[in-house]
């Protein structure tokens, strides 16, 4: 596996997920400018589009890339299809907090 295009910062950050009408709770991990890595006890379909929103009112629209099931949660790694500068401002504060 190659080198990612973009660092990844740990984090702790809860989140709700809108898939359809309703929406999922979660936890962001980790982030990076691109993706995120996320833990919820859904299990979303690949290429699922969800839009998540994350502290402070920001709100991205994301594709999941790939599921794994862990116990009794499932890991998901999404792709950011338009970060905002909001949301690049709180990667960029993880990376020097």
């Amino acid at each position: 596996m190659g080198k990612r295009s973009f660092e990844r910062m740990p984090a702790n950050i809860s989140t709700l997920m809108l898939y359809g009408n309703i929406l999922y709770s979660g936890t962001v991990l980790n982030l990076s400018e691109k993706g995120m890595f996320v833990s919820s006890k859904v299990h979303f379909p690949s290429d699922t589009m969800l839009a998540i929103s994350i502290s402070e009112g920001i709100i991205i629209s994301a594709s999941v890339k790939w599921v794994q099931k862990t116990s009794s949660r499932y890991s998901i790694g999404v792709e950011l299809l338009y970060p905002s500068k909001e949301y690049l401002k709180l990667v960029e504060s993880c990376r020097v907090g």
